[in-house]
């Protein structure tokens, strides 16, 4: 658990970073990753649903684009819910069709722990707004997917779900980060 902390933290001080250059993220710079302890880590992968195998939870999840995203609802949802909603979450597609998939029990096992993560929407073809931290706030096994909610990125990865205020702020630095990206 501390390594996986302590990582987490060098993740969202990169990730942090990166937001500061611009409002997208491009592939390039999730695979560069971030550093800690002298090795070198992805920010995201290729699946969609990321954890490197030292850090205890999921790291970060992403949407894509193109043919291969098209099964997965979660993109056109969470896109619409930055731009238009009112709500404070977004729902994220499971992998596949099975509740049981190992990358889908572990974004349970990060639910569970109250795990903060990396969220990546996709906006263009490898170009990603990026925010964290978010939390699963909401696992439907029967539907596979999950609620995600954001917590006030100035206030750091704290474990456990955000309070209502810090979702909405969450929330709306999201959506004001989707709108530069895509206005």
């Amino acid at each position: 658990m501390v390594v996986d902390s302590e990582m987490r933290i060098a993740a969202f001080r990169q990730l942090a970073a990166l937001n500061a250059a611009g409002p997208t993220l491009r592939w390039a710079d999730l695979q560069y990753g971030f550093e800690h302890d002298g090795r070198r880590y992805l920010l995201a992968a290729q699946q969609g649903i990321w954890k490197p195998k030292v850090m205890d939870y999921v790291l970060s999840v992403r949407t894509g684009r193109g043919p291969e995203a098209e099964r997965y609802i979660d993109h056109r949802v969470a896109e619409e819910s930055a731009m238009y909603d009112a709500v404070d979450r977004i729902q994220y597609s499971f992998r596949g069709d099975d509740a049981e998939h190992h990358d889908n029990r572990n974004l349970v096992t990060a639910f569970a722990a109250g795990a903060p993560l990396i969220y990546l929407l996709a906006v263009a073809s490898g170009e990603y707004v990026a925010s964290a931290p978010a939390y699963i706030a909401a696992v439907d096994k029967l539907n596979l997917r999950c609620d995600l909610v954001f917590g006030s990125p100035d206030r750091g990865p704290a474990f456990g779900l955000p309070g209502v205020e810090e979702r909405r702020e969450g929330m709306r630095s999201f959506r004001a980060r989707v709108r530069r990206a895509t206005g």
